[in-house]
């Protein structure tokens, strides 16, 4: 027979276990399951592109004098693209910022207390008022995010019942280009989660500040989809190659290629509306590659290579191309001021 001041000791230990499970019941909820913001869809700006879209594609098919008749009328379209992003622009990037914070919150706060013991996590003054710090972030965080996402969907609300907007949402909506309602985020992580999702890795949202390809089990990845990624502000190193893969609507905001060792190379890969913005490409090669209505604002250009690369409905004008190589074939898409002699043969 157990003693009783042992039977009693057993007790009193589960217990203590039971309560301290029951206390660290918020944190458990919270945690159970990681945030997932959607990619909100800038209605506006998506209605005037996909009406730009269309009537670039007709004015290309015209006759040279019938182009210099209509080309008032593209140049009008492309202004409402340029306005309709000037007056949301500001709004769409605090909404993302705060999805990348709240999701950065959350990974913090998961670390700091599946990272500690049990025990210590309630019997520890210190280590009790670090995972309180981390969940108060978290909270900040989520409200923060809930507040720019319900201004967000109340101007959009606001804009479908003004004037015709709602049918025209419905009646002009692209037809065959990829829209980023296909794309929702499916899933976020670091390089091991990367990983495991490649080359089918759509949507996925890359948490952290490096991503390093040669800690990666691969050097190449063919055919992949990582439309509608994620990876702002992410310094991107390592050797790699992407050959047909598809990066429609995909988001390099302030993120740095430096291949360090090896080499970065895309080859017949598909750019449609991603954003380039602020980021800098250091010694990455493309290769027969499309970019069309990519975003190209403040991007930094250092020995980039273009091989037989199309741009489409992209402002190259503020682009410096110096320092790059461009075959032959490419010259005429490029603005005479972005290049210098160091231009390459096909």
């Amino acid at each position: 027979m157990i003693p009783a001041f042992l039977f009693i000791l057993l007790m009193l230990s589960g217990m203590i276990a039971l309560y301290l499970y029951v206390a660290q019941g918020e944190d458990r909820r919270i945690l159970a399951q990681c945030p997932n913001p959607p990619r909100l869809i800038n209605t506006e700006v998506e209605l005037a592109n996909n009406r730009l879209q269309r009537f670039a594609a007709k004015w290309k098919n015209l006759p040279p004098q019938e182009q210099a008749t209509q080309k008032l009328q593209l140049q009008r379209l492309q202004k409402k693209v340029d306005d309709a992003l000037a007056r949301t622009q500001a709004d769409f990037s605090a909404y993302e910022q705060a999805a990348r914070n709240l999701l950065q919150a959350w990974w913090d706060y998961d670390e700091a207390f599946f990272q500690t013991h049990f025990f210590r996590r309630s019997l520890s003054p210190r280590i009790h008022e670090e995972i309180r710090c981390f969940r108060a972030q978290f909270k900040a965080m989520e409200r923060r995010y809930k507040i720019i996402e319900k201004r967000l969907a109340s101007r959009e609300r606001i804009w479908l019942n003004e004037g015709h907007n709602k049918q025209k949402k419905e009646q002009n909506a692209p037809e065959a280009e990829p829209s980023l309602k296909n794309h929702p985020v499916i899933s976020i992580g670091g390089v091991a989660d990367l990983a495991r999702q490649l080359p089918q890795a759509a949507g996925f949202t890359f948490i952290g500040t490096t991503l390093d390809f040669s800690e990666l089990p691969l050097t190449r990845v063919a055919g992949g989809s990582l439309a509608a990624s994620r990876f702002v502000g992410v310094q991107i190193t390592g050797a790699v190659e992407f050959a047909t893969c598809d990066f429609t609507a995909a988001d390099f905001s302030h993120a740095q290629f430096s291949p360090t060792q090896g080499i970065q190379n895309f080859s017949q890969c598909r750019f449609i509306t991603t954003s380039w913005n602020h980021a800098q490409l250091n010694e990455v090669g493309f290769y027969h590659c499309l970019f069309q209505s990519c975003d190209f604002t403040g991007l930094t250009l250092k020995k980039v290579k273009f091989v037989d690369c199309a741009f489409s409905q992209c402002q190259l004008d503020a682009l410096d191309f110096s320092s790059c190589s461009l075959s032959q074939s490419m010259l005429k898409q490029i603005p005479v001021p972005s290049l210098e002699s160091n231009d390459e043969g096909a």
